[in-house]
């Protein structure tokens, strides 16, 4: 296929871009990246917004990932590394950095999946910062130095780009790899769904992207089905928080998380705990960089973040007390239910399934008061109190507590 163009420049020199990307560059160091990713993060871009990107990999011309060039500098500090990963990010959700064959070098990745064969554990990876999947050994994953920073690369779809048939082939594949060559575009934002953003993509060649395709004939030029666009009304995926299963018998080690009475606390497995500790970080960061929500938003029964003064904790809708003023909502992790202003906690809707990965931390519980051995009850529910509990009767997650025994932790 000979290449329909033949000259540079078609766009002009992106003068007011590149001087802002030099601005960004200079202003921010590694210590700030994660207020960087705040202003150019994948929950700004707004329809009708232009960025200057890279395109990282593509799997058709409905499924491809782009990098804000702005992005390319901070690449290497991302993906420094510490050593071995360690048992607790060793599971679905961690993102560590990977030896990556398709690069050929260490990147950043998480574990979307882990198997066995043969002798060998094998983790299947989904490159943060560049979109595509690859399946290593475990052997090649450590833990990253710096932890908490989100996915730089960003899904994305052509606008006005379908299949001849039922879906795109090799010749289209192909085609579009020719035309997006390895210089920057211009994209322009389209349409915007849950997961994805429907983009007109422009560099050097005398059309974009889409266009060049349809001459090319390799594709049909036009609206689909799953096009995401202006007049697109899309539902969001929907997810709910997981709580810990337990079983009559189950006997663990715990921690007090909340509560004034032993006929209605909160605790958690120790070793959970250890390990939410450990992700906090990450996750607190990423909590940071969502849109917060409108008052008029907030329903029953919606998972949420909120801000409790220094950190952000997931939470979940109870009753809306003062329409789109005030509401009150439980910590998942800790147990409580407090009343909150909409507007002061800065409500951030959870709407990635990132967040749910982990169960909720906090365990509904009741016990006979008679059990605390302690110099008062006060003290014996002091939060990080540690003891351990036999399951007696099966609860319901937050709504029915687990009736449970309890007993000191020996040694």
């Amino acid at each position: 296929m000979s290449r329909l163009y033949g000259c540079k420049g078609v766009l002009g020199e992106p003068a007011k871009s590149w001087h802002l990307f030099r601005f960004i560059k200079s202003k921010y160091t590694m210590s700030s990246l994660v207020e960087l990713m705040a202003e150019l993060s994948t929950t700004c871009y707004s329809i009708g917004s232009c960025h200057w990107v890279e395109v990282t990999h593509i799997n058709t011309p409905d499924d491809f990932y782009v990098r804000p060039t702005a992005y390319k500098s901070h690449l290497r500090k991302l993906e420094v590394y510490e050593g071995p990963i360690t048992e607790s990010k060793l599971k679905p959700g961690g993102v560590v950095v990977f030896k990556s064959q398709t690069k050929k070098r260490y990147v950043r990745g998480q574990i979307r999946n882990i198997r066995d064969d043969g002798n060998h554990k094998i983790c299947d990876m989904f490159a943060l910062d560049y979109g595509f999947s690859e399946a290593v050994p475990v052997e090649w994953l450590n833990s990253p130095k710096r932890e908490g920073m989100p996915a730089l690369a960003v899904r994305c779809q052509l606008e006005l780009c379908q299949p001849k048939g039922k879906e795109f082939d090799k010749k289209a594949v192909e085609a579009m790899i020719y035309f997006v060559g390895d210089e920057a575009a211009k994209m322009i934002v389209r349409g915007k769904t849950a997961d994805k953003l429907t983009v007109q993509l422009l560099n050097s060649c005398p059309d974009d992207i889409s266009t060049m395709l349809a001459y090319s004939e390799v594709s049909s030029f036009g609206f689909g089905p799953n096009t995401a666009n202006r007049m697109t009304c899309t539902n969001k995926p929907k997810f709910f928080y997981k709580y810990k299963k337990v079983q009559v018998g189950d006997s663990f080690p715990v921690r007090v998380q909340s509560g004034d009475s032993l006929q209605n606390f909160y605790v958690s497995d120790v070793k959970e705990f250890r390990e939410y500790v450990a992700e906090f970080s990450q996750i607190s960061s990423y909590l940071r960089l969502e849109t917060e929500m409108r008052p008029e938003d907030v329903k029953v029964g919606k998972p949420v973040a909120v801000h409790t003064g220094y950190k952000y904790e997931r939470a979940v809708i109870k009753e809306v007390t003062v329409p789109e003023e005030k509401a009150i909502v439980q910590l998942v992790d800790c147990g409580k239910v407090i009343e909150i202003n909409m507007l002061s906690s800065r409500l951030k809707a959870l709407e990635r399934e990132y967040y749910f990965l982990q169960p909720a931390l906090a365990i509904y519980c009741t016990a006979d008061e008679k059990q605390a051995w302690d110099n008062g009850l006060q003290r014996f529910l002091y939060p990080g109190y540690e003891f351990l509990v036999t399951v007696l009767k099966v609860g319901k997650d937050h709504e029915t507590p687990n009736v449970v025994s309890l007993a000191r932790i020996e040694g």
